[in-house]
């Protein structure tokens, strides 16, 4: 092949964030920062039973494996939303999906 690159190569962090942002998806920073700091944002005992899966067009995804703490989950968004976003930024997440799965 002798054809040369047109374009200079992108750094992938870039390419990634692009992709992300096609599919609706939270940059890498701030999903970085939301496993991180799960249990800061919604407590031990409550991160002990959920786990936030991904945040897509603003809602975060979270798994629980009991249904007692996805209930308390809905009853606490508005506090959570606030918690989130001292955490992620404003904006970064605006509302709550529970999904109930049994332990793995």
């Amino acid at each position: 092949m002798t054809g040369h690159r047109r374009t200079p190569p992108r750094p992938l962090r870039g390419s990634l964030e692009a992709l992300l942002d096609d599919l609706g998806a939270a940059p890498v920073r701030e999903t970085n920062s939301l496993l991180t700091r799960w249990a800061e944002v919604v407590g031990r005992d409550m991160a002990a039973h959920t786990e936030p899966v991904g945040i897509r067009n603003g809602m975060l995804v979270v798994h629980t494996d009991d249904p007692a703490f996805g209930q308390s989950l809905e009853w606490r968004e508005a506090e959570f939303l606030q918690r989130l976003a001292v955490v992620l930024g404003d904006g970064v997440v605006t509302g709550l999906q529970v999904r109930i799965r049994p332990p793995s």
